[in-house]
């Protein structure tokens, strides 16, 4: 293992990085601070980008940040499913069993959002992929947005996806939905200077203490995965498990070359 041979006292470059420890760049702030005014103010929140560009670690530290007793997340992860398959797990998170039937769904969602409001609690229901949602479900999101008490919706909704979804809500069909939602948010890869503070970051979070990658090495990285957080993670991973197998101590661009070899231009 890479761990041992570099004197590491964690996986540098995990997934399962507690929110707490994630790196907390510009963008990643930013995205963080209209999550949390959207959940404040019962938006619906389009959060939008590439693949691995950090949306479900925005997602995490949201979680982390409602894990206060006062808050009830549901996270629907699959939004291929039917409409009412969809709505009755976002259901089921917040504590309720429904119905088969959609109206049936919709207002035993709503009848039980209205109480937990009533009892101090906001909810918030997380669609991810939501690029793969169809009609039927981004209709259902609609309805169940127009219930309102004291003119305020009764649910927090957050549409995590990719790029596209935003083309696809410029549609006619889709502007009812286009106008409801009140925040958005376009999740950019990082450039050069974000990307090496992201890897000294994680670097330092799992204990080294001394240099592991050359500055050559570092821009390789970067230009290799173009800023991509999901990206550089595997980089860099591949490139210290080379390097601990060459026992080299420090990182430098011919590791990089060769790992990128490795992947035959499907990085």
């Amino acid at each position: 293992m890479y761990r041992q041979f570099y004197g590491l006292s964690a996986p540098v470059f995990d997934k399962a990085l507690p929110p707490e420890k994630f790196f907390r760049g510009k963008a990643f702030s930013e995205a963080l601070a209209r999550l949390e005014y959207a959940v404040a103010t019962r938006e619906i929140m389009a959060l939008v980008g590439e693949i691995g560009t950090g949306k479900t670690s925005l997602v995490r530290a949201l979680r982390e940040k409602l894990a206060d007793g006062k808050h009830k997340l549901a996270y629907v992860g699959n939004p291929t499913i039917k409409a009412r398959g969809v709505l009755s797990a976002a259901a089921y998170q917040l504590g309720l069993e429904v119905g088969l039937s959609l109206p049936k769904i919709l207002r035993e969602l709503t009848s039980h959002l209205t109480e937990l409001r009533s009892r101090g609690h906001a909810a918030v229901i997380v669609f991810d992929e939501i690029q793969l949602a169809d009609f039927a479900l981004t209709e259902a999101l609609r309805m169940l947005t127009s219930y309102e008490l004291d003119s305020q919706t009764l649910v927090s909704i957050v549409l995590v996806g990719h790029e596209s979804f935003l083309e696809r809500l410029k549609l006619s069909a889709y502007q009812s939905l286009n106008q409801r939602i009140g925040v958005r948010y376009r999740l950019t890869p990082m450039d050069l200077p974000e990307t090496l503070a992201y890897m000294d970051h994680h670097l330092k979070v799992a204990g080294a203490n001394h240099r592991l990658f050359e500055d050559e090495a570092l821009e390789q990285v970067y230009h290799a995965a173009k800023g991509v957080p999901r990206k550089v993670n595997l980089l860099c991973t591949h490139a210290l498990l080379a390097g601990a197998a060459e026992s080299r101590k420090v990182i430098g661009p011919a590791i990089i070359k060769r790992v990128l070899n490795d992947f035959d231009g499907t990085f």
